[in-house]
């Protein structure tokens, strides 16, 4: 019943707004384990925007990493009209987690400022990296693609940080 409330008071035009949100940024190279770690750690009412899953219900496809040209200029404007809302806190979400994979730090940081996020930096060697993107199952198709965007995440980005561990996840919290 609650839940239905929620609904009508969202889509009815009331907007619900708060400033006690959250909002986590889960930084790393491809294969670091960004999307394990909030799996990991969403809890009901929290919500997570990945790229990847995004495109891929924009085709209605189960792979996640397919050829994704025909929906990326939707999805590019379907994710700024999600960053917008989560910005400006609006929605019935406790915690707003966005996984990203952006090569260049300042621009994660720059994402970061706009969205009053935190960001937390998955910590990962490019061996480990290459090794979870060829054990993935979901990746089969484009492993070597994955493989040579994890190298060349590397190359750009180095970053200090300190180590938080959970139950189920190490990562890094950047500083």
């Amino acid at each position: 019943m609650e839940q239905t409330a929620l609904y009508r008071k969202t889509f009815t035009g009331q907007v619900m707004k708060s400033e006690k949100k959250r909002v986590l940024i889960v930084s790393g190279a491809p294969g670091s384990g960004k999307t394990h770690y909030v799996k990991a750690h969403l809890q009901p009412g929290d919500i997570a925007l990945d790229f990847d899953y995004l495109t891929a219900a924009l085709a209605l496809d189960d792979r996640l990493y397919g050829d994704r040209e025909p929906q990326l200029h939707v999805a590019l404007a379907a994710r700024e009209a999600i960053f917008e809302t989560i910005a400006k806190r609006e929605g019935g979400w406790n915690t707003a987690y966005i996984i990203t994979a952006r090569k260049e730090p300042a621009r994660v940081q720059e994402l970061a400022d706009r969205l009053g996020a935190e960001v937390i930096h998955m910590s990962a060697t490019l061996e480990e990296c290459q090794e979870n993107i060829r054990n993935d199952s979901r990746r089969t198709d484009r492993t070597e693609l994955y493989c040579r965007l994890a190298e060349e995440w590397f190359q750009q980005n180095e970053t200090v940080t300190v180590q938080v561990k959970s139950k189920s996840c190490t990562s890094q919290i950047q500083v």
